[in-house]
């Protein structure tokens, strides 16, 4: 026997002298390995030391024997950037295309269906807005993207690589919360550096400080970074969450309402910096918010979700002009759109209860077998004056809403309600009779019954 052979037996013959486990009974293992329970079997955890593609050597951490190492690093992402585009670095140098492409996405929760084969295209270096009310969907929509539910069907693509079964970490995205999600053991500052020292990215730290203090700056937060957060105000601590996530410099940001909890003045500023840093960083975002004038004061497109299925997307304008459906008309618009119940008869659309009779070429092309019917028409195209106003229908001032410089008003009529935006030099008070008119090729035509838009016509009074 060698000599190895022999000190290999000697060692055999120490660990067998070990006395017995108290509890088992057994021998204990030899020093310099521990046996772990963590499920069905045990694997065994050895000293191991990492090394990053770099070639720069990482902190002592455990592996499992025969399995991937627990600590991903950056070489270890699904994103990696020999993956990435040429020239890209945290969201600049890309051309346009599809950054985040969403098919045939399912979630239910409990039973109750939160997304409904949902379909969605982000461009890269777009600011996309996924407006719709509480409980439609979007939250679900940001937490598939960042792999952070396990969804029941449907596909994930980002940056061009299929992502589904990817973990969280290896997306290489940053989400933004409603909630400020700030760790209050540490400061400003150490919170926003809390990514860079993460096995995933491991910075060293003069990188680390150079990349806070530029963040700190661009949000005007320098002079917070040794604050706790603690002693924040909402506004300040929201600019540190968003911080937190654009160090990182992720290829995506996804963002759950951020500003729904601040006041009007935090919110326009903070949407007017987020804008700067889309300019300045050339990155992609997907912004989910309930509020309809915050979403077309920062997005390039909008997306309308509702009952976890895309309604429309596309330019403002573009909805605006061509709404798809009654539900896209119901959250766009400052009113949002006026549905009137109406019918159509003798090449005529006849307004419940109203004296107006609009032709039905006005509406351009109309799908055959159309009944009853809703006539949609935004409220800044309905005209409003006195009552006994000839040619208009009747109606009545339930509400008057004083704004300073103008009153919004609710018009009540046989045919349904509306909210209307009128001078204050126009003498109207609670309880008036009024009249109303529809002018020529102002109003669009939607199915009583699914909500579905039916007239072809692109003019909308417009």
């Amino acid at each position: 026997m060698g000599a190895l052979g022999q000190a290999a037996a000697e060692a055999r013959g120490q660990a067998d002298q070990r006395p017995p486990d108290r509890r088992s009974g057994r021998r204990r293992r030899p020093s310099g390995r521990r046996r772990v329970f963590g499920g069905p079997r045990a694997v065994l955890l050895l000293p191991h030391r990492r090394y990053h593609p770099s070639g720069r050597r990482q902190a002592k951490f455990p592996q499992r024997l025969g399995r991937p190492h627990p600590f991903r690093t950056r070489g270890a992402s699904v994103l990696r950037r020999s993956h990435r585009p040429a020239g890209r670095r945290g969201g600049r140098g890309m051309s346009a295309g599809p950054m985040l492409q969403l098919q045939g996405l399912k979630k239910a929760y409990k039973g109750k269906a939160a997304l409904r084969g949902l379909d969605l295209t982000v461009n890269d270096n777009e600011i996309f807005a996924l407006l719709g009310p509480t409980g439609a969907g979007k939250s679900s929509t940001l937490l598939a993207s960042a792999g952070l539910i396990e969804l029941d069907a449907g596909r994930v693509d980002l940056a061009g690589r299929d992502v589904t079964d990817a973990d969280p970490a290896s997306r290489d995205v940053a989400i933004v919360f409603e909630g400020f999600n700030l760790l209050p053991v540490l400061d400003v500052k150490d919170n926003i550096a809390f990514a860079l020292r993460s096995p995933e990215f491991r910075e060293a730290e003069d990188e680390i400080a150079r990349r806070v203090g530029r963040t700190a700056e661009l949000l005007r937060i320098s002079h917070l970074l040794d604050r706790d957060v603690g002693t924040l105000s909402g506004g300040e601590r929201q600019r540190v969450a968003i911080a937190r996530a654009l160090v990182r410099r992720p290829v995506m940001f996804l963002l759950d309402e951020p500003l729904s909890a601040l006041d009007l003045k935090l919110r326009e500023g903070l949407r007017a910096e987020l804008r700067q840093i889309h300019r300045q960083y050339r990155s992609t975002m997907l912004y989910a918010t309930h509020d309809y004038h915050g979403a077309i004061a920062i997005a390039d497109r909008i997306g309308i979700i509702d009952g976890g299925v895309l309604q429309q997307a596309g330019p403002i304008e573009e909805i605006y002009r061509l709404p798809a459906n009654v539900l896209v008309g119901k959250l766009i618009g400052s009113p949002s759109m006026a549905f009137l119940e109406a019918h159509v008869e003798s090449g005529h659309v006849v307004i419940k209860g109203a004296e107006q009779r609009l032709p039905i070429g006005e509406f351009g092309t109309v799908a055959p077998g159309s009944g009853k019917v809703l006539l949609g028409v935004w409220p800044e195209d309905i005209e409003v004056g006195p009552a006994g106003a000839e040619g208009a229908s009747a109606g009545t001032v339930y509400a008057v809403d004083n704004r300073g410089f103008e009153r919004a008003i609710q018009v009540e009529t046989p045919a349904g309600s509306f909210r209307k935006v009128v001078p204050l030099s126009m003498p109207v008070a609670q309880g008036d009779a009024c009249s109303f008119r529809i002018p020529a090729r102002a109003g669009f035509l939607f199915d009583a019954e699914s909500g579905r838009r039916i007239s072809q016509t692109g003019e909308g009074g417009r």
